[in-house]
């Protein structure tokens, strides 16, 4: 049977049954994937956003932990970024603590925009918390999809929910649907699908 995404060990099975319902599970989870197929009018929006409201950007200045606070993109802002990140942010942080939310400031005037703010979740719920929070002080949100790190993997989140379909789609779907800002995802790219 096939690896995951990341290449870890096949799992091993006592019989049959079980390795029957580890690929009904993976032909399910290939099924949530599918699903999130766009449409060719969502496909013309997204480059719509990207040429008039980001204006085309060269240079981005990628989100980095302990270093894409405020000042440290105005310092790059001047020195010839286009478009700047947040450090990844914990949804579920930011929208359960006001403490936490003190940690990422946000500028109310244009000098730190275009400004995409990124998070890390789990569930949808968060997700969604978290982005309409932020809701007029940056212009996308984006999920976090890339962190190979060990805490993301014991916090299911980042790279690991590529291994997760149905609650990537459930994350995507509830922000998609019920946010008014737009939603990038930031994602690894592996060889191929399976």
């Amino acid at each position: 049977e096939e690896a995951d995404v990341f290449g870890w060990p096949e799992l091993e099975f006592d019989d049959n049954s079980e390795l029957d319902l580890v690929k009904l599970k993976r032909e399910q989870q290939r099924e949530a994937i599918r699903n999130l197929v766009v449409s060719e009018d969502h496909i013309k929006a997204a480059w719509e956003f990207y040429e008039k409201v980001l204006g085309k950007p060269k240079f981005w200045c990628a989100p980095m932990v302990g270093a894409s606070e405020l000042a440290f993109r105005m310092m790059v802002r001047k020195y010839g970024t286009h478009i700047a990140s947040t450090p990844m942010i914990s949804s579920g942080g930011y929208v359960q603590s006001e403490r936490y939310r003190e940690n990422f400031r946000f500028l109310d005037d244009s000098s730190d925009r275009p400004l995409i703010v990124q998070f890390w979740a789990n569930n949808g719920e968060s997700m969604l918390g978290a982005t309409r929070l932020v809701e007029g002080k940056c212009d996308a949100v984006e999920i976090n999809l890339g962190c190979p790190q060990q805490c993301a993997r014991s916090g299911h989140y980042g790279a690991f929910l590529l291994n997760k379909p149905e609650i990537l789609y459930e994350i995507v779907s509830t922000v998609a649907q019920n946010s008014n800002v737009p939603i990038l995802c930031k994602v690894r790219i592996f060889k191929d699908y399976n």
